[in-house]
C-alpha cells in the first residue's frame, strides 16, 4: 500500500466523520415551541442512514455473483434483503412520521398510517412510555392514539407541554421515563 492509498483513506475517514457529525448536529436541533405550536419530525440522519443501508444491501446482492456455495449465496441474499428493508423503513419514517402541536391539542401520523390522528388536550386519557420501542403513546377516547418517537426533533420540549396539559401522576411518570430515555441516548442535547 502506497502513500497515496493511505492519504486517500485518511481523507475519506475525515470527510466521513465531518459529514456524520454535521448530520448528527443538525438532527439534534429542537424546534421552538411557541404557545404550544410546533411540528416535530425526524432529523436528516434517519434518511442518510436509510439510503446508506439500501446501498449496502445492493452491494451485498451484487456479491451473490461471486458466491460459489448455494448456502452462502442464500445467506447473502437474506442479508441484502434485511439491509434494503431497514433502509426503506428508515426513509419512510423520515418522510411520513410527524407530530404537530397546537394550542388545541396534538396531531400525529405514524410511518404506515394513512391520515393523522388528532387528540385535543382534554381527550388524552392516558400517557405511557415504552423503552423497548422508544415511543411515548398518548391514548385518547375511542381507541385513538398518537405516538411520539424519542428521536423526533423537539421531543424533549413536547414533554413539558404534555406535563402542563395532563397533570396526572401516571402521566408524569411516563413523561419522566421518556425524558430519561432521551438523556441516556444523547437525544436531548440541543446544539445551536
Amino acid at each position: 500500500m502506497g502513500w497515496a492509498d493511505i492519504l486517500g483513506q485518511i481523507a475519506f475517514a475525515v470527510v466521513f466523520a465531518l459529514a456524520m457529525g454535521a448530520f448528527a448536529r443538525f438532527s439534534r436541533r429542537e424546534p421552538v415551541i411557541d404557545d404550544g405550536a410546533a411540528v416535530l419530525r425526524h432529523g436528516p440522519a434517519a434518511a442518510v442512514v436509510g439510503w446508506g443501508s439500501m446501498v449496502i444491501g445492493a452491494l451485498f446482492a451484487a456479491g451473490v455473483v461471486w458466491a460459489e456455495d448455494p448456502w452462502f449465496a442464500g445467506a447473502v441474499l437474506v442479508t441484502s434483503a434485511l439491509f434494503v428493508a431497514g433502509g426503506v423503513w428508515l426513509i419512510a419514517t423520515y418522510r411520513r412520521e410527524v407530530v404537530r402541536l397546537s394550542p388545541d391539542g396534538v396531531e400525529g401520523r405514524s410511518t404506515w398510517q394513512r391520515g393523522p390522528t388528532m387528540l385535543a388536550w382534554g381527550e388524552i386519557e392516558q400517557i405511557r412510555f415504552s423503552p423497548s420501542t422508544a415511543y411515548l403513546t398518548l391514548d385518547g377516547s375511542g381507541g385513538r392514539r398518537v405516538r411520539i418517537s424519542a428521536s423526533l426533533e423537539g421531543g424533549g420540549r413536547v414533554a413539558g407541554l404534555l406535563a402542563r396539559h395532563t397533570p396526572s401522576r401516571e402521566s408524569a411518570e411516563a413523561i419522566a421515563a421518556f425524558l430519561s430515555y432521551r438523556d441516556a441516548k444523547g437525544l436531548s442535547r440541543a446544539v445551536r
